[in-house]
């Protein structure tokens, strides 16, 4: 597979998040998918990352939490944001809407984006930083994530049990 060169607010982090010894991405019971990094022995960054999406009934659509561990002590950054089922399609690059409009089409080219909804996430191709671009380099409250064909195969088992 060719991979393009991430846009700049991608963090090289994010090809980390792949399958570990123990299941790194994975739906769980039927309505939660885990997206993670594992720490590698051979790098020196204790940074671990993870993505937590789960099925926010009775409300609709999903929860999307993220946990960045920046030091072996616990310092950390988190947060989490409610995705509409068509929002959660889109970050994973599963649903095209028809066309941009107003302030996002302009944010869009302004990021280099081919998706974002603000405040929840941004995409270039494979390349997805929930919930907003970053400066690419470690300590952004954000997570950055290269989507691979099985989190795309997950995501949609995790969405048609919902």
């Amino acid at each position: 597979m060719r991979i393009t060169m991430p846009p700049e607010w991608f963090n090289p982090h994010g090809f980390k998040m792949e399958i570990g010894g123990t299941p790194i991405y994975q739906v769980i019971a039927n309505n939660l998918l885990l997206i993670g990094s594992k720490q590698h022995q051979r790098d020196s960054s204790p940074t671990i990352a993870q993505l937590e999406i789960r099925a926010a009934t009775p409300q609709g659509g999903f929860k999307v939490a993220w946990r960045i561990t920046f030091t072996v002590g616990g310092e950390c950054v988190q947060g989490d944001v409610h995705f509409s089922r068509d929002e959660l399609r889109q970050a994973f690059g599963l649903l095209q809407p028809n066309s941009l409009v107003g302030e996002v089409a302009l944010l869009n080219k302004r990021f280099n984006a081919d998706r974002m909804v603000p405040g929840h996430f941004i995409r270039k191709g494979k390349f997805l930083n929930v919930p907003m671009p970053g400066t690419g380099i470690d300590g952004d409250p954000n997570i950055s994530i290269f989507i691979t064909n099985e989190m795309q195969a997950a995501v949609r088992e995790l969405i048609s049990n919902f």
